[in-house]
Formats: C-alpha cells, structure tokens, sequence
C-alpha cells in the first residue's frame, strides 16, 4: 500500500508568508540562501522553485543542500524578511513546513533527523544575527541521519519558552525570520520550504495519552486500577509473546489484557515481539522476521479479540526507518510512536534550546507513523537525577550539573566552566543551590560568576562542590514542582496535544526509568480534573488520530452514514434540479479512504458516479443538472476511524 498522505493544515491557521519567490540579494517576500557564518551566498547549493509537495495549493521551495567543507557550506541559512512587520506579542506557536526529500530509506533512525536547527526570529532584519532559538531534533551527531528520507515536517516551536530568553525584544515588530540547518554528515539533502504560520487552531481543546510500554504488571496493579474508577483511558504497548496465562513474571497476564480492553477505557497497542530475548528492536530482526512478527500480531489479536489498539505501535528504542514504517503500515499499522519532543524542563539557551510543539490536531500535518512523546516517565528517579530537572531557566549543557568551583562565598556563585554566560545576562534571574536548599535573586555577573545573595537553606552559603540552578523569575514562569505540572502547563499554554509514555510504576523507591505510586497519580489527578472540566481531552493512543470534539463539531443537519468504521451505503436521498450540494466526511478521510456517489438513473436504475470525497479530504459536491429531482446514495470505504457522512 502507498504510504499515508500528510493531511492538511487545519484551515484556522496564519500564513505568514508565501514560499514562491527567490532573490540571491536581500529583498522582502522572498527566500534567500546564505553561509549563516559569513553571510555570502553559498556556491554549491541551490534554491529552486518547486511545487511537488506543496500543500492547500502553497507554493514551495526547494533547497538542494550540498554539504561539503570545500566550499565551506557545512551550513545552510535560508531566510526571508516580510514586506510589512508582523506584531507576534500574542502569539504562542510558530511553525514552519518542510518536506525532507532525502534519499536513505533503511538507515536508523533512533531518535530523529537533523541533530540542529536554528530559528531565528527577528525585530531587525538588517542585523543577520538577531536574537534567535534552536531547535534540536534529537540525533547520534555521529550518525548519518541528516539525509534520511523524512517526508513531511513540522519545524515548530513554543514561543512562550522563546520569549523568556529575549530581553527587550520587540515582539510588536518581526521583520524576518532565518531558518540555519547543521549538517551531520557530508553529503547531500533536499529540503522543500511550503508554509509558515502561527497558532493553527487557537481555540482547539488539547489531547492527552497516557502510554504504557512492555505490559509490565503495574500497568494492572498501579496503572488500570487507579485510572480507570477516574474514567480516564489509557494504551498499554505489548510484546505480545510475552503476554499468557498465567502471566511471565513481571508482565500482565492475557486476562487482565482482556480486562483492560473489554472496560472500553484501555487499548492495547504492538510493542514488537521480544522473540526470547533476542530482539530488543527493529533492527535486530531481518525483514522477513519483522514482517512474520507483524502477521503474528494480527493474529494475536484476532485470536484474543483485542481490537481497539491493534493499529497502533511503538518503536522499541525508537529505532525506525522508511521502510520499516512502511512495512508496519502494509501489515495494518497506521499508527506508531517513537522519541521525544519537549523539554519540559523549561531550560534553555540561546542557541542550545530544544522546544518544538506536538503537530498533530494543531497544525494539522504529521506523519502518523512517527509520532513523538512530549515526555517517557515524568518525575521517574533518571528524571529528578538529571541536572536539568525542573530547572526552569538555564540549560546545563556539560555533562555534569554545575557547581560552585571557587572557594566558599557568602554572595558570589563561581564556575569556571560556565558556559555561554555574558555580563549580567541573568540579572534578575533566580538562582538556586541545589545542594544546601536556598535561592536568591542574581544581581550581577560575569563570564564565570553570578553575585546572589542565599536565604532559606542550610547554610546560605556558596560552598565549594554545591550544585546550582539558574531559573527564570517567577514572574516570567511560576515555579512548578514536578514535571507532570509542567507539561499540562505546555499543553495548555500552546493547545497542542502530548503523548506520555511510562515504564513501570513503584509503590516507592523508584529507580532508574521507574515512577514512584505518589508522583504517578499527581500526574493522573490532574489529567482527571482538567479532563472532567473539558479543558483537555484524555483519550487512547489511536483517538489522537481523530479529530476532537471541537474539530468535528456536532453533527450537521443530514446524516447518510452514522458515525462508524466499516464501509456503509446511504439510503436514497433526493436532489433538487439545478441544486448543489455539499457532502461532508466528518473527521477527514485518511490515505486510501474514499466516499463514493451513485445516482438512480430512470432507465438504467442505479449507476456509480464516481468519487465525491477523496483520500485525506473532508468534503465534496453533488450537482444535479438536470431538470428534473433526482435520487442520490453515498458508499463510505472502510475507514480507520469512526466517520459519519452528512450535509448542511
């Protein structure tokens, strides 16, 4: 089967541009290309006009990029500056669409593509290193993953994390945005530029899935038990060889998967097969024992009647390629899950940020078959161990937490391995010693010191060896105290939606990747309560491929086909002469999925007319020109999703 269609951007979104103009000076409204290093234009690589993945009839770009030291184009800067200033001061996502054409199928991906891009927003377009954001996808730098075949893209971003960093900055006043890519490997990659907006649907209620991996024990024990009295749903991954009766150790066993299921609130999703061991991802298994690993999953399935997450997956270790994504889909899964998108932490640099924002519902186009989880086991012991837990503010990128490297000091915070400060640039900013307990505002600094005066700790005392944390004012971000607070906090302040994903569950003493009972149901209870209060939108892994409540919106006037996923024929319904009418698929048609119009012709009885609504469409017309009422059917295809055919 061909591979799934994108869908298309949700109409509520602000283009701020078209891409279908190139200069190789400096005029507005058009896409330029430069060395981001010495602001010449590059020599080897390319802009092209080109509309092959163009989407709701954009105009698109194309960068063919020949990364190559020998004509120092290591790095690419594609940039544009508006023809009138943009005001950004309320705006809270920004993305830009890409389509990375690549020509590597097989290679391994186990996190994402390009290991670095630059954002760059700016207030003054005549100053080429304006104040910007990065956006890291995560990657092996090592690894040749820059030039995998990704398809479509979303480079995106939470502005609010964006605007922190910035003092003084005029978001009033935006007159040019660059985009800097990084390379990982010599050789060469095509990137086709097609649209750039903000907020796609700001009034959209967010989703949120709650994921188990492994069918450990606790998602019966600590997991099902606690959320399911609450009426909040959840998806359990199974390595299915590993589920029986009765259960192997540390795992659920095949009746309490069954439970799950038949509660209506649970699904339970394809983890792969562990295959004794032998198999702890993709890439350990040959093409043919994936793809007899996917048939065993169906049957599976069938055999124990566990339908309701039989199509979806999650990458063991994220591990994945084109074709192995495209060998879960010709075996019946359309949707999977690997890698993280989000530090939640709120930490962040200049040019060391990483703050992308969920795609899917919101800006409405994303691979289905790659989907990323905002976060695996929030508040687990690895996460609080980590020197960038909660930090809200500065992001330690050293391989250790900094810490106090001179002697001890009532007032003056030294590391001589600080990275990226500047005079005074945290002023303002809280900074706290982990260590002993107390904070206190930074009143000045240097390339190697923060002068902050402590209260509320142990001693109050810059000691040799005490960790530290630089933060952002509460003003700027009210302190939050666990990660699950952070990321609805995410979810609400940009209405995307999150994945979330666990690995076992304690009563107490977690270790490791595990989450302990008390920070587990916080996270739970917050779900619930905003979940009840219909700000968000819990739901199973496989529903955040189905519009919400508030994109499909109630049901229109006419109803042909009740709201299911199986094909269906409408009954007979007439058209006026003359009359034109719109049908709808409500929520849009996916790949492959199709409606159907035939029309009861006098002599001839009932005759097919041919597609009314295509693939990855959500509506089309019937027109009858005759002159004469005439008799009307629709057929739905079968449909991944419950669909329902109407009309106004």
């Amino acid at each position: 089967m061909s591979y799934p269609a994108a869908k298309q951007l949700s109409s509520n979104n602000k283009a701020l541009c078209k891409f279908n103009a190139i200069t190789s000076t400096t005029e507005d409204g058009k896409l330029q290309l430069k060395n981001p290093s010495n602001q010449n234009n590059l020599v080897d690589s390319t802009l092209t006009l080109d509309s092959t993945y163009s989407i709701n009839g954009t105009d698109g770009i194309r960068l063919n990029w020949d990364y190559n030291a020998v004509t120092n184009e290591q790095n690419a800067s594609v940039r544009m500056g508006f023809p009138s200033a943009l005001n950004l001061s309320g705006a809270n996502t920004f993305g830009v669409l890409v389509y990375i054409e690549g020509t590597d199928e097989n290679t391994e991906l186990d996190w994402w593509a390009f290991n670095q891009i630059d954002l760059r927003i700016q207030s003054d377009k005549t100053n080429n290193f304006g104040e910007y954001a990065s956006y890291r996808i995560r990657g092996d730098a090592s690894s040749n993953t820059g030039f995998a075949k990704l398809g479509y893209w979303w480079i995106n971003f939470d502005l609010g994390g964006f605007k922190s960093q910035l003092d003084g900055f005029s978001w009033k006043n935006i007159e040019g945005v660059h985009i800097n890519f990084a390379g990982g490997s010599v050789g060469t990659s095509t990137i086709h530029f097609l649209d750039m907006v903000v907020d796609p649907v700001p009034n959209r209620i967010p989703r949120v899935a709650i994921c188990f991996d492994d069918g450990t024990e606790s998602d019966w024990t600590e997991a099902y038990s606690y959320m399911q009295p609450k009426g909040i749903p959840g998806t359990s991954f199974l390595q299915y060889d590993k589920v029986n009766n009765p259960a192997d150790t540390g795992r659920t066993s095949l009746d309490q998967v069954k439970t799950m299921e038949a509660s209506g609130l649970w699904c339970n999703g394809y983890h792969f097969t562990s295959n004794g061991g032998a198999f702890l991802n993709m890439y350990d298994a040959t093409p043919a024992e994936r793809i007899a690993a996917h048939i065993g999953w169906q049957t599976f399935c069938t055999t124990n009647s566990l339908e309701s997450g039989r199509r979806s997956f999650a990458y063991p270790e994220s591990k994945n390629s084109l074709l192995i994504r495209q060998e879960l889909f010709d075996n019946g899964i359309y949707y999977a899950r690997a890698g993280l998108s989000s530090n939640v932490n709120k930490a962040s640099e200049n040019n060391d940020a990483q703050n992308p924002v969920s795609s899917m519902g919101g800006f409405g186009l994303d691979d289905q078959l790659r989907v990323p989880a905002i976060l695996y086991n929030p508040d687990s012991a690895n996460e609080k161990a980590d020197r960038n837990y909660l930090a809200q503010g500065v992001y330690h990128s050293r391989s250790t937490q900094g810490s106090q490297t001179a002697g001890s000091s009532a007032t003056t915070l030294t590391d001589d391995q600080a990275e990226f400060w500047t005079t005074d640039e945290y002023e303002g900013f809280i900074c706290e010693n982990v260590t002993d307990g107390s904070a206190g505002f930074i009143t000045a600094g240097t390339t190697t010191t923060q002068t902050v005066s402590l209260s509320g700790g142990t001693d109050n005392t810059w000691s040799t060896g005490d960790k530290y944390r630089i933060r952002y004012p509460d003003n700027v971000y009210p302190r939050l105290t666990n990660q699950a607070d952070l990321i609805l906090d995410r979810v609400l302040s940009t209405n995307s939606d999150a994945v979330i994903a666990y690995h076992g569950i304690v009563a107490s003493g977690a270790s490791g990747i595990e989450v302990n009972r008390a920070d587990f149901r916080y996270f739970v209870d917050k779900v619930a309560a905003l979940h009840d209060a219909g700000v968000i939108e819990a739901v199973k892994f496989q529903d955040m491929f189905v519009e919400p409540s508030s994109g499909v919106g109630p049901a229109r006037a006419n109803i042909y086909i009740t709201s299911q996923t199986t094909a269906a024929t409408s009954s007979a319904f007439t058209v006026q002469p003359s009359q034109e009418l719109e049908i709808f698929a409500a929520p849009r048609l996916g790949a492959d999925e199709f409606v159907t119009i035939e029309v009861n012709d006098v002599s001839l009885g009932w005759r097919t007319m041919g597609i009314v609504i295509n693939s990855d469409d959500t509506s089309g017309f019937i027109i009858n020109n005759k002159r004469v009422a005439q008799e009307y059917r629709v057929t739905k295809s079968a449909t991944r999703v419950a669909t329902r055919i109407e009309s106004n």
